[in-house]
């Protein structure tokens, strides 16, 4: 490659990475790696990120954990641990667990095969290691997604640990509680999929686990706020999409990521206040981004949509909090989502009444659908008016009344 070339150079001209160019230069590494980069659509100053920080700014925090490479040897700071976890607002049948993990108490084929007990001792989900406590909750390669969406945007962690628990001591240096709590219903959850999927129980997809956990948290919290057993379940029952006031249409978006074949599915449904469907879409993009930025890049997509479909003002969902805040909140610091909020901050500048809100995923299944179908795909699909019929019972279950 030419020492003048620059980043422009590679990409297509209508936008987006030039892959065939890519592949050509790049190993398959890094073509993966540049591929987790959005495109910004509009010209922008190169800036310095942070990238220890989700926001791209340099925290005291992060930068102290850099410096100082936390040690479990000591046993006050080790009782001192264990007084915390043992405090931690999660069920306690997850707190045994956990602890049973870290002790390496858990049935893995590892842990079988020192009771004496004949088997081959090999991950059933990857198929290539051996299944040991730390290889099972956190290093399957069927679980780097997972990894991928919680730990996005933070320094990567060490790596090399010789268990489970040094995993815990580590993460436990740089997150938050909240964060460690989320991270403890995780580890359960896998293995309650692992144990489900080795015993002929319900199949249980492994992706669904950071968001099943989010959710969990969220309804766990209500109950411990105080809220009668069941509400909770019982409201998500009843409640479906809401339409929006007359005269104002509202756009629900969402993705599929594929993440071994570097394409992402965007999925765009935008409706007025009686639910009559105005336009649909189904985009395939290829690139490996991670939930959050490809979540980022879908209400990016939608709201040009809208705007080329001259349906204005409107309310764009997204089901996934956290970016919806990134918008409202109009800074990201100088992280790789910053491109993309500029853009959507310059377009909607020159738009009158166009608003983003958080959307319950049971309640944004049409857009679901939609990114579902484009995977499947070669070029994008639009539709107005009419839809196809792969949406059709989402479509009637959303109807007012």
């Amino acid at each position: 490659m030419a020492e003048d070339v620059t980043v422009s150079c590679l990409l297509a001209p209508f936008g987006g990475w030039n892959i065939p160019l890519l592949k050509e230069i790049f190993s398959v590494d890094d073509v993966n790696l540049i591929l987790k980069i959005p495109i910004c659509l509009d010209q922008r100053k190169d800036g310095i990120i942070w990238h220890y920080e989700e926001n791209g700014r340099f925290s005291v925090r992060s930068g102290y954990w850099i410096g100082n490479s936390s040690s479990s040897s000591n046993s006050g700071l080790l009782n001192n641990w264990w007084k915390s976890f043992w405090k931690s607002k999660i069920p306690i049948k997850i707190k045994i667990f956990v602890w049973r993990a870290c002790n390496d108490w858990i049935p893995t084929k590892a842990n079988i095969a020192r009771r004496g007990v004949q088997t081959n001792g090999r991950c059933d989900a990857c198929k290539c290691s051996t299944e040991t406590t730390l290889h099972s909750l956190w290093e399957c390669a069927k679980l780097k997604y997972i990894q991928d969406e919680w730990w996005y945007g933070r320094h990567p962690l060490r790596g090399n640990y010789s268990n489970f628990f040094e995993l815990i001591w580590d993460i436990s240096s740089i997150v938050t509680k909240e964060e460690m709590y989320l991270f403890y219903v995780m580890v359960w959850r896998i293995w309650f999929c692992r144990n489900s999927n080795l015993h002929g129980g319900q199949i249980h997809n492994v992706q669904d686990v950071f968001c099943w956990s989010k959710d969990f948290m969220i309804d766990f919290r209500s109950l411990v706020r105080g809220s009668p057993r069941g509400e909770v379940r019982r409201n998500e029952v009843v409640c479906r999409w809401q339409p929006p006031e007359d005269g104002v249409y509202k756009a629900n978006c969402d993705v599929v990521v594929d993440m071994g074949g570097n394409r992402v599915g965007v999925g765009t449904v935008i409706r007025d206040s009686t639910g009559a469907v105005f336009a649909f879409c189904s985009q395939i993009l290829e690139a490996n981004f991670t939930i959050k930025v490809a979540k980022l890049v879908a209400i990016q997509k939608c709201l040009h949509f809208g705007i080329n479909c001259g349906l204005s003002p409107c309310i764009i969902e997204s089901d996934e909090a956290s970016v919806v805040k990134w918008i409202n909140d109009g800074d990201m610091g100088n992280s790789v989502c910053d491109t993309l909020l500029s853009d959507i901050s310059s377009t909607i500048s020159n738009l009158n009444g166009v608003t983003f809100g958080y959307v319950h995923k049971r309640f944004n299944k049409v857009a679901q659908a939609l990114a579902k179908n484009a995977l499947g795909i070669s070029e994008n699909a639009y539709w107005m008016e009419n839809y196809p019929g792969c949406i059709s019972k989402e479509i009637d279950a959303d109807m007012p009344g």
